[in-house]
Parts: C-alpha cells; structure tokens; sequence
C-alpha cells in the first residue's frame, strides 16, 4: 500500500485567478442562473451528460434532479415523486442517471432516464441495511454519559454520534450517498452516511459483494462519500471524515491511501492525468494519477471553496457543488481553465 503525503502548506487566499499545480483557473460565482423559486436551493453533486446538460442533485424534493444547458441556464426539474433528498448524480454511458437518496428514512438509490423516468431501483426503500445505525444515538450516549467521537473539521456532536453507532458493514443501503457505472457494466456503490461500505452489482442490478468497515485504519470507512474509477481502472473513494481518499482494485484490495493535510474530501474527480479532490472544508487537492502524487493544493479549511461534489467537463472547467448558499459564493462555482 502507498501512502499518498498531502500538506496544508498550501496557499489559505487567493484573487479570483488562482494555481492548482501548473493549472491556472478563473472563479466564476455567476455561471448557474436559476428561477427565482429556487434562489438559495442545495446543490449536493452534478455530472454532464453526453447530451450537453448539467445534471445537478439538490436538497429540494420537488425538484430533485435540476437540468441546465452549457450556459448555466435553466432548463428543466426532473425526478420529483422519487426521492426525499437526492444526494448524487450520475451520467452513465447507457443515457440514464443514477441517483442516490440519503434522505433519512430512504435507503435506496434509483436509475432513471434524462426524462425523469424511473428505469430501477437498489435496495429495498425505507428498508436500512444493518449496519447498526441509528440516527438518534446521540440520545442514546447521553443517557449513558457517554461524548461522541471528537473531529477536528465537524462539531455536530449528533452527526458524530451517528457514525459511532456503526457496528460493522451492512448489506445495501443505510442512506446511501453515490453509485457509479462502470465501462464494463458493473454497479459501484458509496454506502454511506449509515454505512461503511462499497457495494458492486452486476450489469443487471443484482447484488454481488462489498468491501469495508468502520473505523480509521486504512481500507475502513468513516462516511463513503464519494466514488470513481479511473482510467486505470481502479476504484478512488471518499472517505470524508477520515480526512482522506483510498485506492482500490475493482475488487476491493487496498492500494494507496492519502495522508496528513487534507480536510474532509466532499467529491472527487477525475480526467485523464489527474484526481481532483473537493473538500467540504474550503480546500481543493490535485493527484497525479499515474505517479500517485500530490501534485497541487489550494485553499484551506474554512476558506472560500467549501465542496460537497465536484466535476469537470471537456475543456478542463470544473464545477464546484458547495452545498450552501452565501452572499459572496453560489452553490455551483465554475472554474474557469484559463
């Protein structure tokens, strides 16, 4: 197993032009226009299409799936009636969208067209996994006198609880956050803010193993926020409270791991040469992927970027899903490659 050395020796400002690596990029708060009824809406992830439209998850269960055109403007609310809150969004090679609900009392994750047709459904709704969790287990530790897990980057004691009450991997799906397509057809699945696991599915939806469990070390999981294969056909994800992202075989063997100066890795991307990963604490961290090395870091915790989900299109953009709302950033940021 590698270890992958990260830093937070980076640049904490920076002007609306900044560096990553050898890459320059320009920061464009305006690019998303939205309607007026959803000013202030959650963008969760997004993913471009083959059809040209940004496909972005949001908060709002009547418009679940928000599509825009290569403009940023509006165009269309897809998904409403099948999701409590859509987590992700995935464009697969097949023209269907993944997404997964991890909305408290889902436990499932749903293929659908760019219509907003429903093609299948993952696991059972409303049915957890069991893995032990439970939402309300801060309550639980208080009548025993009991302080949840301590964290460096979040200070919700209840959202810390939650993940302490992760026993062990559970079977498909304990609010799950991100399901991907692979090439080959194969189901990858971050199982999630209840869960520890990565889950494969064959081409036809049916369930075929997983990997995982809780905790620190590495190859265990503390929130699969994120998942993605690479162009060497190896699996990155995600792990968001372990302040870290892991690399897999497709089969779940431990390849490399990051370590030290990164916050919680929110999403994760990847072109041709590199791994971008957003972090939800306002950072942004470049891997090489062919010499599995950090290569750039930008921001720190608590700065400007601050990212749930992140993607990129043909011509080296990317596009941050902030998952919040303020007077000086939108909830999707465009970077410009300049």
């Amino acid at each position: 197993m590698k270890e992958i050395v990260c830093s937070f020796d980076r640049p904490h400002s920076f002007s609306e032009l900044f560096q990553l690596g050898s890459m320059s990029f320009q920061v464009d708060v305006e690019w998303a226009k939205w309607p007026d009824e959803f000013m202030g809406i959650h963008v969760m992830n997004t993913c471009w299409g083959d059809d040209g439209f940004l496909y972005a998850a949001t908060d709002r269960s009547e418009a679940p799936i928000v599509v825009m055109d290569g403009k940023g403007q509006f165009v269309r609310a897809i998904g409403q009636g099948l999701f409590q809150k859509a987590h992700s969004v995935f464009c697969t090679a097949k023209d269907t969208l993944i997404v997964a609900d991890a909305g408290k009392n889902s436990h499932f994750i749903r293929e659908i067209t760019p219509q907003g047709q429903l093609v299948r459904t993952f696991g059972t709704p409303g049915v957890p996994g069991n893995s032990g969790y439970e939402f309300d287990y801060f309550i639980t530790m208080e009548a025993e006198n009991r302080q949840p897990t301590q964290h460096p980057w979040c200070t919700d004691p209840k959202a810390m609880a939650r993940l302490d009450s992760i026993q062990k991997r559970g079977g498909p799906f304990c609010r799950p956050c991100a399901m991907l397509l692979s090439d080959d057809g194969m189901y990858y699945a971050a199982d999630g803010y209840g869960n520890c696991a990565v889950h494969r599915f064959d081409s036809n939806g049916n369930y075929l193993d997983s990997w995982g469990s809780p905790g620190t070390e590495p190859g265990a999981f503390r929130i699969v926020h994120a998942i993605l294969i690479d162009r060497f056909d190896r699996v990155w994800v995600a792990d968001r409270e372990n302040c870290r992202v892991q690399l897999f075989t497709r089969t779940g063997d431990l390849l490399a791991v990051t370590k030290g100066g990164m916050s919680r890795a929110g999403g994760i991307w990847a072109d041709a040469k590199f791994l971008y990963v957003g972090e939800l604490d306002g950072g942004l961290t470049l891997i090489d992927l062919e010499r599995l090395e950090v290569v750039g870091q930008t921001a720190g915790a608590g700065q400007f970027f601050r990212i749930h989900g992140i993607t990129g299109d043909s011509a080296g953009n990317l596009y941050l899903s902030t998952n919040k709302w303020g007077p000086n950033q939108n909830n999707l940021i465009r970077l410009v490659r300049v």
